[in-house]
């Protein structure tokens, strides 16, 4: 006959570390605890239909498309996995690149810059289109030490768009184009142990 074991918390063999603590609604696993290297901790997605205006560019600038997403790491050693798939257009009259870069910000880290450099994006993304609705797809995938302070304050990720000529009276979206075509954005972040 099956029986039950009621505790409320869980304790090393020498009873100094708490290993994990029990609620009626939930398990909570104590800082105390070492996840293997290259276990995945957590996971946090932002998932989006909506195209995100970008608006007018020149030459070697970026500007945040509002596109993010943020997570709050339990450790301090665990490193971060960054995977960016969605599509990137503008309204030029040329043949231009599209640029990506991310921006990683948070009260316990420095903030990063992470390829928002005209001359070392974190993707160039080329339409290979004279046409004024050109359009690519872009897909980044990178894992990135953060060096966070503590486990109590989130990081946020945040796209960034530029283009490799000035275009005035261009624009760039993420997620789509301004004639209506949009696509799925998605930014996911997994806590990584190390």
């Amino acid at each position: 006959m099956p029986s039950d074991l009621q505790v409320d918390n869980i304790k090393d063999g020498s009873a100094t570390k708490t290993l994990a603590t029990l609620s009626s609604s939930a398990v909570t696993l104590h800082s105390d605890v070492t996840f293997p290297a290259g276990h995945v901790i957590q996971t946090v997605n932002n998932t989006s239909t909506s195209q995100f205006n970008v608006g007018a560019h020149s030459t070697s600038q970026f500007a945040t498309s509002g596109f993010n997403c943020s997570i709050t790491p339990k450790t301090t050693t665990s490193k971060i996995l960054i995977t960016l798939a969605s599509i990137v257009g503008g309204t030029f009259s040329t043949d231009n690149w599209f640029l990506i870069g991310l921006k990683a910000e948070g009260n316990s880290i420095t903030t990063t810059d992470i390829g928002i450099d005209s001359n070392n994006p974190l993707v160039r993304a080329n339409p290979n289109t004279t046409d004024a609705h050109g359009l690519s797809g872009v897909q980044a995938t990178l894992l990135q030490d953060f060096n966070q302070s503590n486990t109590t304050d989130s990081i946020t990720i945040t796209v960034y768009v530029g283009t490799s000529s000035t275009q005035s009276a261009g624009s760039v979206h993420l997620g789509g184009r301004d004639n209506g075509e949009s696509s799925y954005s998605m930014l996911t972040l997994q806590e990584i142990a190390q």
